[in-house]
């Protein structure tokens, strides 16, 4: 017997698939759904946040609050809008886990008083399978009603077979007392 007559085990069966078989759009949408269900398994479990996020309606600018000329919020807590300067305010997209990359909070003092400044810095958010997110929207953590605000930037996407898996935005916090802050009424 030579050293390459070793068998090693059962032998391989032959290949009855082909190529194209693993690489259908309904097999790769298949991937898609198991990498947002296991995400979204891991960031319950150790550090994700359920969330609401809104989008601004495109209802136009409000007649009662906004200066026809300049387009500026005039009336901070208009009736009509909420003081959004849009009639209809904001309108809730869906609700998803996200996983927040809270920056330290700092403290400074003003000649109002003393504020927080973690607004002053951006956080980053990581959405999972939401739809693709826009200057402007909103996000709110149901548990901590912490605001955050996506502002001047498109964000960063990972998607297969076009089914968006994660998307990273850089928000802004939104301090207390904004109109923002009225979205919530949970």
């Amino acid at each position: 017997m030579a050293e390459t007559d070793y068998t090693y085990g059962p032998e391989r069966p032959e290949r009855t698939e082909n190529y194209t078989d693993y690489r259908t759009a309904e097999y790769i949408s298949g991937h898609a759904s198991k990498i947002i269900h296991d995400l979204e398994k891991a960031t319950r479990l150790y550090n994700g946040k359920i969330s609401k996020i809104f989008r601004r309606s495109d209802s136009g600018p409000c007649p009662d609050c906004v200066d026809t000329l300049t387009g500026a919020i005039m009336v901070n807590d208009c009736p009509t809008c909420g003081g959004t300067g849009r009639v209809a305010g904001y309108t809730e997209l869906c609700e998803k886990w996200v996983r927040i990359d809270i920056p330290p909070e700092i403290n400074t003092s003003t000649e109002f008083g003393n504020a927080d400044s973690s607004g002053g810095a951006n956080t980053p958010i990581t959405v999972i399978a939401a739809p693709i997110l826009e200057d402007q929207d909103v996000i709110i953590t149901i548990n901590g009603k912490e605001v955050f605000k996506v502002v001047d930037m498109e964000p960063q996407l990972v998607g297969m077979q076009g089914v968006i898996i994660t998307q990273l935005v850089n928000c802004y916090r939104i301090s207390h007392g904004s109109p923002e802050h009225k979205l919530i009424t949970w």
